[in-house]
């Protein structure tokens, strides 16, 4: 029974390898994008949590 191949996707995928790409000119305007965006939704987090001690 183990020559039977599994239907369907697998249920989770934890063997992931992320290669980076280095540029020679970056994209600098969406390098500051993201890492606005991260500062934004790490503040988002702070005040929840700021929040939740306060409740």
């Amino acid at each position: 029974m183990t020559d039977i191949k599994k239907r369907g996707r697998i249920a989770a995928s934890r063997n992931v390898c992320v290669i980076p790409e280095f540029l020679e000119q970056p994209d600098v305007e969406r390098l500051a994008r993201v890492l606005f965006a991260i500062a934004q939704k790490r503040a988002k987090q702070a005040d929840h949590r700021k929040e939740d001690v306060m409740t």
